[in-house]
């Protein structure tokens, strides 16, 4: 009897004996894998860096009254010295002001023409209103009489400021392969010609990590609006990821795919400095500064493309002085 047992005690205990072997080779795998990291050698700051602002710097006076807002926050010499003091300090080429949402009809938020001025004299950037709307909700790109309205729109905006540098877009969600939104900026990039840009707030490629369509860019749409468009701006966050080195592997696999589907066109990749505590779509403790800079070195060294311009910092109004700190330590000041 003591036989046969141990016969059958020992294959047991050689199944438990692998698996532990596997389950500890595992977790010293996973304990040593950097999938995002700090190079000290070498820049990745290529001075031409993007800043998402609030709708108050160019937004019309309805909208202070509506939401209970203070124009002081935006349009006072302190407030430009302020903005203008972290355009220096992170080496900042692109502002993107919110004007959003448009219209059911098209038409683009009302705005002011003379705090546009104001912000365009006060700053020594290139200037790109954010322009666009939820899917379905406010934007509708599908529909020829609503891309017609949000073209005119943008036409008058460009001819009352002709300083402007270009136009932002953002709609969300957005699935991959949208055709409205192809003759919509088709459409966009006509009227406003090619000296000036055509900036798209764009999506990142598919993940398992993140199964959600509406908000994630297959190759094929990503280069069917890189031959119209100038410019990618990447939302490299809303992950829901928890762990810090999924969300560092992930931004450098988005780095890399994106680099390299996007025909030669500028891109910049979104860092997030944003709390939103609480809800599903984004962990701060996980998406911040620090973890994308370091997926963002990751991705840059497996890259051979060129056209990699820098970060765009999402977004100015929850940017804190402990973010700037680590963006000067770790993207800024690199050595």
């Amino acid at each position: 009897m003591f036989f046969k047992n141990n016969i059958l005690f020992k294959p047991i205990w050689r199944v438990f004996t692998f698996l532990f072997i596997v389950i500890l080779a595992l977790f010293v795998a996973y304990l040593i894998w950097t999938p995002g990291y700090i190079d000290r050698s070498k820049t990745i700051d290529m001075k031409k860096n993007g800043l998402w602002l609030a709708h108050g710097w160019i937004g019309a006076d309805e909208w202070f009254e509506k939401y209970k807002k203070d124009k002081n926050k935006y349009r006072t010499p302190e407030s430009y010295n302020t903005l203008n003091s972290r355009i220096k300090t992170l080496n900042i080429e692109y502002i993107f002001p919110h004007l959003c949402p448009s219209t059911i009809q098209g038409k683009i938020a009302k705005y002011d023409n003379k705090a546009i001025e104001s912000l365009l004299n006060n700053t020594n950037v290139k200037v790109l209103p954010w322009i666009g709307g939820v899917l379905g909700g406010s934007a509708f790109p599908e529909k020829e009489y609503w891309r017609d309205n949000f073209v005119a729109s943008i036409k008058i905006l460009l001819d009352e400021n002709p300083k402007l540098a270009g136009i932002h877009i953002n709609i969300e969600p957005l699935p991959s392969g949208n055709k409205g939104f192809i003759l919509l900026l088709k459409s966009i990039k006509a009227v406003i010609g090619e000296n000036r840009i055509l900036s798209l707030a764009s999506y990142p490629p598919p993940s398992f990590l993140h199964p959600h369509n509406d908000v994630h860019w297959e190759k094929e749409y990503y280069e069917t609006l890189s031959t119209i468009i100038d410019q990618h701006v990447v939302m490299m966050y809303d992950t829901a990821l928890s762990n810090h080195k999924l969300y560092q592997y992930l931004y450098s696999k988005w780095v890399q795919q994106v680099l390299k589907w996007s025909a030669n066109k500028e891109v910049l990749f979104g860092i997030p400095v944003y709390d939103d505590t609480g809800v599903g779509y984004h962990n701060p403790e996980t998406e911040n500064v620090l973890n994308a800079i370091k997926g963002l070195y990751s991705g840059l060294a497996k890259s051979s493309a060129g056209n990699y311009a820098g970060m765009s910092i999402y977004c100015n109004w929850e940017l804190d002085e402990q973010e700037i700190e680590t963006i000067k330590k770790v993207f800024i000041n690199y050595k």
